[in-house]
C-alpha cells in the first residue's frame, strides 16, 4: 500500500534514477524529476508497507542481532551529524559514507578499535542535498544506515 508521494528537496545536478529501500516492512522509493521546473530537480520519495508474510521477503539473520549498532543524528540532517556505533568485541573497524552512486565520499574510521561505544562527527556542509550511507565494518560483520541530507 503507497502513502501519497512527498517532495523532500530540491538538488541541482542530481541523478534522475530510481532508488529504493526496504526497512523493516517499510518500502521506500526515491526518484528526483522536474515536474515543477525544467530547470531545477526535486528530490521526491514514497513510502509504503509490505506484507512480511511473504515467503520471498526474508529478514538478513547472517549477523547475530546487536552485535553491531549504528545510528546518525541528526536525521535527516543539514550540515552535519554525530554517527554512533558499538561493537562487542576489539576489531579492525572502517566507518565510511557513500552517495546514491555508491562512490565512496568519506572514510571517518579505519583501524582498530576497542569494545564499547564509539562516537563520530561527520561534517556535511560540503555536500549536496541527496541520500547517503553509512556502513559499518567491523571484523567479518557490517551494516548500514541510510540518511537523508537536507539543505
Amino acid at each position: 500500500t503507497w502513502q501519497p508521494e512527498e517532495r523532500v528537496t530540491f538538488a541541482l545536478e542530481a541523478s534522475s534514477e530510481p532508488f529504493l529501500t526496504l526497512e523493516g516492512n517499510t518500502l521506500y522509493l526515491f526518484w528526483i524529476d522536474t515536474r515543477d521546473n525544467p530547470y531545477y530537480y526535486a528530490l521526491y520519495f514514497k513510502k509504503g508497507e509490505i506484507d512480511t508474510s511473504i515467503s520471498a521477503i526474508q529478514e538478513d539473520s547472517t549477523n547475530p542481532p546487536d552485535a553491531l549498532s549504528l545510528s546518525v543524528n541528526p536525521h535527516p540532517l543539514n550540515s552535519s551529524a554525530t554517527i554512533r556505533y558499538c561493537i562487542e568485541y576489539p576489531a579492525r573497524v572502517k566507518l565510511s559514507i557513500y552517495n546514491l552512486a555508491g562512490q565512496l565520499v568519506a572514510a571517518l574510521v579505519d583501524g582498530s578499535v576497542e569494545v564499547g561505544n564509539h562516537s563520530v562527527a561527520w561534517n556535511a556542509s560540503g555536500f549536496s542535498s541527496g541520500i547517503y550511507f553509512c556502513r559499518l565494518i567491523a571484523g567479518d560483520e557490517s551494516t548500514v544506515k541510510r540518511m537523508v541530507l537536507l539543505r
